[in-house]
């Protein structure tokens, strides 16, 4: 069995992975959501993020990606991956 390291090693591959082929990956899993993106310009943003500032719990996303729709409309699209070792996702 695996220890922690090896499963962070393995998770943060995965997000690598996930940047890489963004696009291919969201016309796989999701075809609908992809033909309506603009999947040529995407930027990924910090995926940090707090549920009540200043006194809220700190959480983290997977991988966070700035869109924008083929009407030009700005989207967020969030990946959350199963595969994790400690710390709490959104």
């Amino acid at each position: 069995m695996q220890g922690a390291a090896g499963l962070s090693g393995h998770d943060q591959l995965l997000k690598q992975l996930l940047q890489a082929f963004f696009a291919d990956f969201l016309r796989l899993f999701d075809p609908e959501t992809a033909d309506n993106l603009d999947l040529g310009a995407v930027t990924f943003v910090n995926p940090e993020t707090f549920t009540d500032i200043p006194q809220g719990e700190r959480r983290t996303a997977d991988l966070v990606a700035r869109v924008r729709t083929l009407l030009d409309a700005p989207e967020l699209v969030l990946l959350h991956t199963p595969l994790h070792c400690g710390g709490s996702a959104i």
